[in-house]
């Protein structure tokens, strides 16, 4: 623990030394985050250099990854102390306030946009970000909301019958999402520590009735209330105990143009119900048996595979979202690449990815490591249904669902 101390003093040190030799007149932006471990403000920090802006970065922890790209960082509580982030925006004269692919600062974000007069996004939005509970009365009260919900404790009024989906009312990343068959599986969910309220945000379990059908990641941006698809991504959760893992992801999935067309206009009918009106988003949505979609989950933000989905539709996602939070035109052109996305989270997949990385001649990148219990992730491009074919070969043993996934719809 001292030497992280002295490793974070270090730190501090560095961007008060750097700070001195800036330009204190130049134009700057801040980046509202949770600090640590995250990366993304660290994405954002040289972005915006490249454009000419210093960083002001605050955020609850000392950034770990960033004391290099940063002018200055300001240490608060990002969720609840609004009145210190305004102090920093009005004192630094920001040009633009952000935020990255972590929920938690969205409320405070769209708070400061609105006493500011910046550009963020809408406390709807923001509020449809952060609690599900918001999010799916906002459905329902377009029309759009094709899932039925409650409380957990309430369920069979609401839910019936098994399987469900239980999941806190306040989170991200899957964390405490759980598939339950039966009776058992609910008592089981219940004694779990996750389901402790003490360590779930709003203390509320929220249970919704699941849907089989194709999950798809949809990640776009939106300015001046016109909402634009970067990319429709095809996803594999396992909807097995105890958590929902990603397993795949096939970036641009070759789709026809009808239902791209069905997509395109179900995101904007949802955006709009939402409160969308600015800024990067994603939407996860699952396909019904009649046809429709459902959504499953929303976020006015940066999604968590930004740098993928930017490189695999040739645009920087973080330089798009500084554009409209700055208030310049945006125009979007893209390249659109195929791209598969593998992870392993137990030796033989391990050991599957490892030798595909050798024997496929188009990978992008092969990463080994130890997050969330994830061995390893290897992402590939595909050229042709030929090129799948292949991959799919290579796997069945431990990715049997590929051929699936893949089919043109």
């Amino acid at each position: 623990m001292l030497g992280l101390k002295i490793k974070d003093s270090i730190k501090i040190l560095i961007i008060m030394v750097r700070a001195l030799f800036k330009d204190k007149a130049g134009k700057k932006i801040v980046f509202i985050g949770l600090g640590g471990n995250y990366t993304d403000l660290d994405d954002v920090a040289k972005q915006a250099a490249l454009m000419g802006y210093q960083t002001v970065a605050v955020s609850n922890e000392l950034p770990r990854y960033c004391w290099l790209s940063v002018s200055k960082w300001v240490k608060a509580d990002v969720e609840n102390d609004v009145d210190k982030l305004l102090r920093v925006v009005k004192q630094t004269n920001a040009r633009a306030i952000l935020t990255g692919r972590t929920n938690h600062a969205l409320p405070a974000l769209a708070q400061l946009a609105s006493q500011t007069g910046q550009i963020g996004p809408s406390a709807q939005a923001a509020a449809c970000s952060t609690d599900k509970i918001f999010m799916r009365m906002a459905l329902d009260t377009q029309g759009l909301n094709r899932i039925a919900w409650g409380d957990l404790q309430d369920y069979k009024k609401h839910v019936q019958p098994y399987p469900v989906v239980v999941k806190p009312s306040f989170g991200t990343g899957a964390v405490g999402v759980t598939l339950l068959r039966s009776e058992q599986d609910l008592h089981d969910y219940q004694q779990q520590e996750q389901f402790n309220t003490q360590n779930i945000r709003y203390e509320t379990i929220i249970c919704e009735q699941y849907i089989a059908g194709a999950h798809y990641d949809i990640y776009g941006i939106t300015q001046g209330g016109k909402h634009t698809i970067y990319s429709i991504i095809k996803s594999f959760y396992e909807d097995k105990l105890p958590l929902f893992r990603a397993k795949a992801y096939i970036f641009n999935i070759p789709i026809s143009d009808f239902k791209k067309l069905q997509i395109s206009k179900f995101c904007t009918k949802a955006l709009n119900a939402l409160g969308v009106n600015v800024g990067p988003w994603h939407l996860e949505l699952r396909e019904m048996d009649n046809a429709k979609f459902a959504v499953i989950d929303f976020a006015n933000r940066l999604g968590g595979n930004y740098k993928v989905v930017g490189d695999s539709v040739s645009r920087d996602l973080v330089a798009d979202y500084i554009t409209v939070s700055l208030g310049l035109d945006l125009e979007i052109e893209t390249s659109n690449k195929t791209r598969l996305q593998l992870y392993a989270y137990n030796d033989r997949e391990w050991e599957i990815l490892d030798k595909l990385n050798f024997e496929y001649n188009r990978v992008v990148s092969y990463k080994v490591l130890d997050f969330y219990k994830i061995k390893a992730i290897l992402l590939l491009e595909l050229n042709s249904a030929a090129d799948m074919n292949r991959v799919c070969g290579l796997t069945s043993a431990a990715y049997p669902f590929l051929p699936s996934l893949y089919c043109e719809i």
